[in-house]
């Protein structure tokens, strides 16, 4: 007889099945908010052409403009041409890709009369949304859903159980206008695994003076938040900067992709992770992982005497990750409630070393003599719901060459890599400020302002679905000549309420859990079991 939890674990593999479908068939478009303080970043031409267009709040012409310099206060450019109707890309999904479009929709009184002549000058303060034209991943997701499976209960137990494992959401703005960004402290499922996180707010943009950021429950969690401030980074134009994960902010100014990229099995997967787009590298061929374990090799050129190294990737955890910790808590059946009491009493570097040895985090490893890899750091989980920007630091002292060889390696399916780069440049100075939040209110209007100003032990609690924050920032004055980056710098951990199975198993058998790898390989077997029982797909989401 198939049990409720089967029938659940059944949907969402179906779920992820499509996945190669939606990848490579239906696809879906939107025009995407971009914060305005990327202006200069988001014009650049990079790999791929760019159209961008002006339109007022209530689009009713469209003009095609050449962009020329943009300065402090105003951009400059030429105009191409004038049409009635939105601009929307067609074509194949290549085509679609292979320029970007953006358009800037822009308040200045008496637009059309000012973009008649064929140069213009438009102040930034008037430019008050910037769009692209983007792959709609979720809307993909859920129309592919809709096409196939036709029952819109099982969509949302679809999307509720991708969801059931998840860490609080952060978004910028409040209302209507926020935006999602991501999760913070993944993986931090435990008090003793606690950590800090500072999580990239690409979206974020004053209001009246404000930023705002919400932080939700949106799963069966109870979150426990101790921290939570802005902290922002003023610096040069030409510079990206990211803070690690030990809380240093590094800047990036000349990205380096790798030369090759390999997968274990030595195919290319160099087209999957050279760009920020809608392909990733996720899993290779099944038949050939017999140990569960995903890598892939990257090399780059080194320069002369270069010494230290900045590794940049955009990734996020597969939602089969979520799935595959889900069987396994089931696995404990009666003793879940033992082992969970047991692992409160650990150490956070024994948490971290079974996370490790089981391959959960995003290892690095450094080839140091020829086909010799050694462990050198590891990125922490990024949750299931969006791409993170993250970044670290490699001493390259024991390479040797003007090569580098570096291996990023993760359990079965449990990671999705989108962009993976390298920069050697020294870090730029750059100027930051660390903002208390000014008010912190709750849904209920209650104000939570003391329990996260600052690392105190005093919790700010999410128990319920439902539960949020609102946290609100006074914007100071930009340094002159420097632009901004805005990120929050959170701490905490969660506790994920999960019914277990009502199973006796095997003390034996859940010892063998302790072992180096084997969650891992259960997470494949898992998999491979689901395929024989006929819930089949693509042996590669990569391709």
């Amino acid at each position: 007889m198939t049990t409720p939890r089967q029938i659940q674990v059944l949907v969402l593999f179906l779920f992820l099945s499509i996945g190669s479908f939606w990848i490579a068939g239906c696809k879906t478009y939107k025009w995407s908010a971009k914060p305005p303080v990327n202006l200069s970043e988001i014009m650049e031409p990079g790999d791929k052409p760019v159209n961008i267009y002006m339109t007022t709040p209530g689009m009713q012409a469209f003009w095609l403009i050449t962009p020329g310099t943009v300065d402090q206060e105003k951009l400059y450019g030429k105009v191409v041409s004038r049409e009635e109707k939105p601009p929307y890309p067609v074509g194949t999904q290549e085509q679609r890709l292979s320029r970007r479009n953006i358009r800037l929709i822009v308040t200045t009184p008496k637009l059309d009369s000012l973009l008649t002549s064929e140069s213009f000058e438009i102040p930034l303060s008037d430019i008050s949304r910037i769009e692209e034209y983007q792959f709609d991943e979720a809307g993909t997701m859920i129309l592919t859903l809709v096409a196939i499976l036709a029952v819109p209960a099982i969509i949302f137990i679809v999307i509720m159980i991708a969801k059931g494992t998840s860490c609080p959401f952060v978004y910028s703005g409040a209302g209507d206008n926020a935006v999602f960004e991501g999760e913070i402290f993944s993986g931090a499922t435990r008090p003793n695994m606690e950590r800090d996180d500072w999580l990239p707010l690409r979206h974020l943009s004053p209001k009246n003076g404000q930023y705002q950021i919400r932080i939700t429950n949106e799963v069966k969690e109870i979150q426990h938040t101790d921290l939570a401030e802005l902290m922002l980074v003023d610096h040069p134009i030409e510079t990206k900067v990211l803070f690690d994960k030990y809380g240093k902010v590094h800047t990036i100014t000349e990205e380096q992709l790798p030369l090759m990229a390999v997968d274990r099995n030595s195919k290319d997967v160099l087209p999957f992770i050279q760009s920020r787009d809608s392909l990733r590298f996720m899993t290779s061929d099944v038949e050939g992982t017999a140990d569960g374990l995903e890598w892939v090799d990257l090399t780059f050129l080194r320069p002369v005497k270069a010494d230290q190294a900045k590794l940049i990737i955009r990734a996020k955890n597969n939602m089969w990750l979520d799935l595959a910790y889900s069987l396994f808590v089931d696995e404990q059946g009666v003793y879940a409630q033992r082992i969970k009491e047991e692992g409160l009493k650990k150490t956070k570097s024994e948490g971290e070393a079974w996370m490790l040895d089981q391959y959960i985090p995003l290892a690095v490893l450094l080839e140091t003599s020829p086909g010799e890899f050694t462990q050198v750091d590891w990125f922490n989980l990024a949750g299931p719901m969006a791409l993170r920007e993250d970044i670290l630091l490699l001493d390259l002292s024991e390479v040797q060459g003007d090569q580098i060889r570096i291996r990023l390696q993760a359990g079965f399916m449990f990671w999705e890599l989108d962009h993976i780069a390298i920069d050697y440049q020294p870090d730029k100075e750059v100027l930051v400020q660390t903002l208390p939040a000014v008010e912190a209110k709750d849904q209920h209007g209650l104000s939570q302002r003391e329990a996260l100003r600052a690392d105190d032990g005093l919790y700010y609690d999410q128990p319920e679905i439902g539960d949020a924050v609102t946290l609100t920032f006074d914007v100071p004055d930009l340094n002159s000549g420097l632009i901004r980056s805005a990120f929050l710098h959170a701490r905490g951990h969660y506790e994920i309420l999960r019914e277990p199975s009502r199973r006796r198993p095997s003390k034996s058998y859940l010892a063998k859990f302790r072992e180096r790898g084997r969650f891992t390989r259960f997470a494949l077997e898992q998999y491979q079991l689901l395929n024989q029982r006929g819930y089949s797909f693509s042996s590669s989401l990569s391709r």
